[in-house]
């Protein structure tokens, strides 16, 4: 079993890493052929420790892909393969240099293509994925706020509900299946809370619907901003599509990686430098621009099975 590559990943060869940032390597293992012929060949491990016992990591973050398994992201256009095969020599781990690498390095050109739209969709997924978190808690917070206030005035909650707000995740109906007088729930994130619950345990139950929210969100809604971490990732996968596309090549670090690690550790206000509306409008610029390119279809497949047969044939 040989490892073919071990490279820095990460924030660390986006440009984007602070002082904090963990160490981030991902590797590729030609497994055993005769792994292969049995079809017990692992597509990832987690550690290089399992592939090759000698060698320590540390405290490194590592995942190691089988060359099959990395071949078929390759092809699939994911982008954590396209990172991989562009990541400069710098970055190499000197101890697992050899030709092959060398040559699937200096032919990652002929593995890009329109089918790399995991990239805009991780960019989407960030995009998305604390913001309408922090939005719903801004509207619970809300709630549970008006709740305490007039704890004190009104026993039940039929008592306040004129006050209580409607919108997307707080909704007023009807359970027309409650047998007693008191038939109006109110809706807040999924929770149905009925008419005459008193004000305290109503507060009791919002309390910990606020609490649920991950940690990550809360400090995000305290700096009165979404969560940067996951719009700076949105931005960075934007910006390495569009380099692709552009210049037919990724580098790194990658482009604006400057501005994205402000946005990343903070320095924007998401409202005043309008980061929202930059990076809506950025997806849809990059995906035009994807989907109008001149890259074809579909990855070179028969370079990558060479490459694949290379492997064993050399070693």
């Amino acid at each position: 079993m040989k490892i073919l590559a071990n490279l820095l990943q990460g924030s660390r060869l986006y440009g984007l890493n602070t002082p904090e940032s963990d160490f981030d390597r991902k590797s590729i293992y030609i497994p055993y052929l005769r792994d292969c012929i049995l079809q017990t060949v692992s597509k990832t491990k987690n550690d290089l420790a399992k592939v090759e016992d000698e060698i320590n990591l540390d405290k490194d973050n590592h995942t190691v892909y089988s060359i099959q398994y990395w071949f078929t992201l390759l092809y699939g256009g994911q982008s954590v393969a396209i990172e991989m095969a562009c990541t400069p020599r710098e970055h190499w781990d000197d101890r697992y240099t050899n030709k092959l690498w060398e040559d699937i390095y200096y032919c990652r050109k002929e593995y890009f293509s329109k089918n790399m739209k995991a990239f805009m969709q991780f960019a989407r997924a960030q995009a998305v994925k604390y913001s309408t978190r922090s939005e719903r808690m801004f509207i619970v917070e809300n709630v549970l706020n008006i709740l305490k206030k007039e704890e004190t005035n009104a026993a039940r909650l039929f008592n306040i509900w004129d006050l209580l707000p409607e919108n997307e995740v707080c909704k007023k109906g009807v359970n027309e299946r409650n047998s007693s007088e008191y038939k109006r729930t109110y809706s807040i994130c999924g929770k149905d809370l009925q008419e005459s619950i008193s004000l305290t345990y109503a507060i009791e139950v919002v309390q910990k619907l606020y609490n649920s929210f991950g940690e990550r969100v809360r400090k995000a809604k305290d700096m009165g901003q979404k969560d940067t971490k996951s719009l700076a990732h949105a931005f960075r996968a934007c910006r390495q599509t569009e380099q692709i596309i552009e210049e037919n090549d990724l580098t790194f670090p990658i482009r604006d990686y400057e501005w994205i690690r402000d946005l990343k550790i903070g320095k924007m206000d998401f409202i005043k430098d309008n980061i929202e509306e930059k990076l809506n409008n950025l997806i849809e610029s990059v995906e035009k621009k994807l989907e109008n390119s001149s890259l074809p279809d579909r990855p070179n497949k028969r370079l990558m099975d060479q490459f694949i047969l290379r492997a064993y044939l050399e070693n």
